[in-house]
């Protein structure tokens, strides 16, 4: 529940990781049929990191939460729980991370557990940190959104190879004190199993759902135009949904834990929130901010451009496609060395395939201002129902958005809809790609190190995907 709870909570620390080797567009031109300009105009990806042969998620996790320390100056020694989020598990058991626990030096008293729950498993963690804490039984939550897509991709696939990468992000969400406000002001999530058929990767334990028999590729397979009506349809409303239960009940008023025994009403702040003031300069990269982010995660290139850009956030696609193992990015050039050029049926193909086809938003970013749209995008849900009332809601009550993102074409009408700019919007993939489970914490991270999330700012945090599941989070930096 969003209204009573025991005890607040808030994130007290953040760190991130991604791999040293960077896989460009360029390189995949030489992979596949592609281009940079139509994976540019497509996704607004450039590059994604892929993991080395011997580096796994828990390894991923580890360099973040390392991260984390280092930056913060915090003590992992009193962490009483771990969570990971991640459908790229090191092993199915024991959890990915058990094995954090274990390398990072946690005591044998904390409990680890992995949670799946696809491109919305970051938020679903938190989600989960958040009850353990108000519920009194936890103190101190190490939640992970990690991810190693590159070992399930399959590189001799244009539709899906374009869109992966791998990365890791963690935050640390502790108890807050007495006569502290609450920061983690409300979370929700959504199910609906009936639409599993339009994403899954089977294992080979069930080879039907819903009746419908399915694809064993041991890869992730994929319903793209389906994905995409699902999202623009219900993510709009559900956001909604979601600030107008935080609105009620905070009453505009700061929640603060009263009383000797720490109960509290966790009442959200929902009067002082969403500034012009503090989303006036958004969409600018942060200069020295930026360059050490792009230094610290040692991101090859620039961190982008200023302005229309924002940071980079989440991107988490909604096709995870693959083969099951590990995939060198050698052996799939041997595989198919064909240089690709863009265009023609093979373009429609996969645009209809990944599930980018169907922006109904004419928004540009930075460079890409006119690209062409694909053929289908009239086929799009209209993205102008609830622009007036999300427009009001948003800036009363949101100074930064960070959605899960199957790619760039996904958020832009989703933001139309809501009515809330782009420029305010934080997304990870033009450097990393859809990292899925990481997508949004990369995004946080990278706004925190260049200063444009600031104490006290608002964030709103969305995550959608395979189930089909989303969640939502809005939270007080």
């Amino acid at each position: 529940m969003n209204s009573v709870a025991a005890y607040g909570a808030r994130i007290t620390a953040i760190g991130s990781y991604v791999p040293e080797q960077a896989m460009t567009n360029a390189d995949l031109e030489r992979l596949v049929e592609t281009s940079d300009e139509w994976i540019v105009q497509r996704t607004g990806m450039r590059e994604r990191r892929i993991s080395a042969p011997d580096q796994f998620t828990s390894d991923l996790c580890i360099e973040a939460a390392r991260d984390l320390a280092a930056r913060s100056g915090k003590s992992l020694a009193d962490v009483d729980l771990v969570l990971v989020a991640t459908t790229t598990p090191d092993l199915s058991f024991p959890s990915t991370a058990a094995l954090v626990q274990h390398a990072l030096g946690i005591p044998t008293t904390a409990g680890a557990f992995d949670l799946s729950a696809a491109c919305a498993g970051f938020v679903y963690a938190l989600h989960m940190a958040r009850g353990m804490i108000a519920s009194g039984l936890h103190r101190k939550v190490l939640v992970f959104g990690a991810e190693t897509l590159s070992k399930i991709t399959d590189y001799t696939d244009r539709t899906t190879c374009v869109l992966f990468g791998d990365g890791a992000g963690a935050v640390l969400v502790e108890r807050t004190e007495e006569g502290e406000p609450n920061r983690l002001l409300a979370s929700r999530l959504w199910s609906d199993g009936s639409g599993g058929t339009h994403i899954y990767r089977t294992t080979g334990l069930q080879g039907r759902l819903n009746g419908t028999e399915l694809r064993d590729s041991r890869c992730i397979v994929q319903n793209g135009k389906e994905v995409f009506r699902w999202a623009l349809r219900t993510i709009p409303d559900n956001v909604l949904e979601l600030l107008e239960e935080e609105r009620q009940v905070s009453g505009g008023k700061a929640g603060t834990v009263t009383g000797s025994a720490g109960v509290a009403e966790l009442l959200a702040s929902g009067g002082a929130a969403g500034s012009a003031g503090s989303g006036g300069a958004a969409g600018t990269k942060g200069d020295a901010g930026g360059a050490e982010f792009i230094a610290s995660v040692g991101v090859a290139g620039t961190a982008g451009t200023a302005g229309g850009t924002g940071s980079a956030g989440s991107v988490e696609s909604v096709g995870i496609a693959g083969t099951e193992g590990d995939v060198k990015v050698t052996e799939a050039a041997a595989s198919d060395g064909t240089a690709g050029t863009s265009g023609g049926a093979g373009s429609t193909g996969i645009a209809e395939s990944v599930g980018i086809a169907e922006s109904a938003s004419t928004r540009s970013v930075g460079d890409r201002a006119g690209a062409d749209e694909p053929d289908d995008a009239a086929g799009a849900p209209s993205a102008s129902g609830a622009a007036g009332t999300g427009a009001a809601r948003m800036a009363a009550q949101v100074d930064w958005f960070i959605p899960h993102s199957a790619n760039l074409r996904m958020i832009e009408p989703i933001c139309e809809k809501l009515g809330f700019p782009l420029e305010r919007t934080l997304y990870s993939l033009e450097y990393f790609g859809n990292t899925s489970a990481a997508t949004i914490p990369l995004a946080m991270d990278m706004a925190v190190r260049d200063k444009r999330v600031k104490e006290g700012d608002r964030l709103l945090l969305y995550g959608f995907g395979a189930g089909l599941v989303q969640a939502g989070m809005l939270l007080e930096w």
